[in-house]
């Protein structure tokens, strides 16, 4: 019995891992190619980048919240928890390797026992599920 419950566990975390890899793979290949990805230099962001980025979040949103833990972490605040900018990037793209190396990557692990996926995004998807964010947070706060 207690064997089978952690089959089945392990089973949805891997269900779940596949259904948020492939969505990912959805929404990316039917973003618009001719959409462009700013960022200003005074950090200010383009509308079109935080749409594009709402439009790539959907497939972060069963296991990732904006203002709530989930099966992973919330995102509000995710670049201030990660100062090196590339390190976050390379840990959304491969998680396990970053793990090996990165002290907050393995308390993820600790805290949400389920690694998140590696996933094949661009700096500039990845900047613009970023600057989605951003905008929800700066949104809620009244900034």
């Amino acid at each position: 019995m207690y064997q089978s419950k952690h089959i089945v566990i392990a089973f949805l975390i891997l269900f779940i891992g596949v259904v948020a890899f492939f969505s990912i793979q959805y929404f990316i290949n039917r973003r618009p190619s001719n959409s462009p990805v700013i960022i200003t230099e005074n950090n200010t962001i383009d509308t079109s980048q935080a749409e594009k980025g709402k439009i790539l979040f959907r497939a972060c949103a069963p296991c990732h919240g904006i203002f709530k833990d989930l099966t992973g972490p919330l995102l509000a605040g995710v670049e201030k928890r990660w100062p090196d900018k590339k390190e976050l990037f390379a840990f959304i793209k491969n998680p396990g390797v970053v793990m090996q190396r990165n002290a907050y990557a393995k308390k993820l692990k600790e805290k949400y026992i389920s690694m998140m996926p590696a996933y094949r995004l661009t700096d500039k998807e990845i900047e613009s599920i970023l600057a989605y964010t951003r905008r929800e947070e700066n949104g809620r706060t009244g900034y």
